[in-house]
């Protein structure tokens, strides 16, 4: 069978999510669960339906409710009633008795697939830095994956820097032993206002980092973020000196951070170079949404050339080709003739 995110979140296995402080890890946690409670594409990763119970201790629960009503709206009638739960309780902690009878009560009532805890420092009260009160943990955590048959996804912290230089899971705080007792390890780290996910993985190959973007709507999408995207639109087949004068003038910054926004937009696929000359890719991924007649799905198709598939309801539409770019007229004419009000417009693509 399937994972739950194919490759990703496999069954029955141990995930950790890490990452530093404020680095939107609950958030990404949070759309993980409902994209699978909703068996709807996640980052582009294809997922399995299943029931999510969320023991979160990272936002007092009036703040974390607001936070996910905001985040379903974009699901409507996908989410289904009782499909993905979130128990906000400081009183179950994985290493003592009275705890884990907690959670056991709380699994036994609600029957998940996938259990997420956000943050794992909330739900201890031993030393995460002692190996054998981290092995403890694990030994529950174990138990509940072979004789429960679900996953089990943990947040946690990275460390603070130290001399030695570490890389991917190696910077969890506190023990090894967790890094080494995980099935997946995605790592979340934000620089310069981007927000970069990275997989270490024990069953798949690991795709490669993804640049994500916040939504409005507290989502994390694949994308550039803003000043990247500006980048590329600037970039019309011109020599790198001219792209970073235009760079420096039009969102006014300096010679420095011009040349740093270039290469991150070159890193991120957003603009290459031919021969001495950049040019964008700004406009290949340019979709145009629409509900189809019998309005149970979304049709969409690129801009250019007008090639047109069907997705269901919920999910992410990603471009077949990349192509040149199109006439923008031409892009408003097809908005305006094709759109209808209430089709949902997934984060991500641009709309005239």
């Amino acid at each position: 069978m399937p994972g739950w995110v194919t490759g990703i979140i496999e069954r029955e296995s141990l995930i950790v999510l890490g990452g530093p402080p404020k680095a939107f890890k609950t958030a990404l946690v949070t759309g993980a669960g409902l994209r699978i409670a909703t068996g709807t594409p996640w980052l582009g990763f294809a997922t399995a339906q299943g029931r999510v119970l969320m023991l979160q201790a990272e936002i007092a629960e009036r703040h974390f409710q607001t936070r996910l009503r905001l985040m379903t709206q974009a699901l409507g009638p996908l989410l289904k009633r009782d499909a993905f739960l979130v128990v906000s309780d400081r009183r179950a902690p994985l290493d003592t008795a009275p705890g884990q009878a907690r959670i056991r009560q709380l699994l036994a009532q609600h029957n998940p697939d996938l259990l997420i805890v956000d943050p794992l420092a909330r739900f201890l009260t031993g030393d995460e830095n002692r190996t054998q009160d981290m092995n403890a943990v694990v030994r529950f955590l174990d138990d509940l994956i072979q004789t429960l048959h679900l996953s089990v996804w943990l947040v946690h912290h990275t460390g603070k820097p130290t001399g030695a230089e570490r890389e991917g899971g190696q910077r969890l705080r506190g023990s090894s032993v967790l890094f080494a007792a995980a099935d997946s390890v995605l790592m979340l780290d934000r620089t310069r206002g981007e927000y970069v996910l990275s997989f270490q993985l024990r069953h798949a190959a690991e795709p490669a980092p993804l640049t994500l973007t916040p939504t409005a709507a507290l989502w994390l999408e694949p994308g550039a973020p803003e000043r990247l995207s500006a980048v590329a639109r600037l970039a019309t087949n011109i020599r790198y000196s001219a792209l970073r004068d235009v760079v420096r003038t039009e969102l006014m910054v300096s010679k420095a951070t011009a040349t740093r926004l270039i290469a991150e937009a070159r890193r991120s696929h957003l603009i290459e170079q031919v021969g001495r000359q950049y040019g964008s890719r700004w406009f290949t991924d340019i979709m145009i949404l629409r509900l189809t007649p019998d309005r149970h799905s979304l049709s969409a198709f690129h801009t250019k050339g007008y090639r047109e598939w069907i997705s269901e309801p919920g999910s992410v539409v990603h471009p077949l080709y990349r192509g040149e770019p199109s006439d923008p007229t031409q892009i408003q004419d097809a908005w305006k003739t094709n759109f209808i009000t209430d089709a949902i417009i997934q984060p991500g693509f641009i709309v005239f």
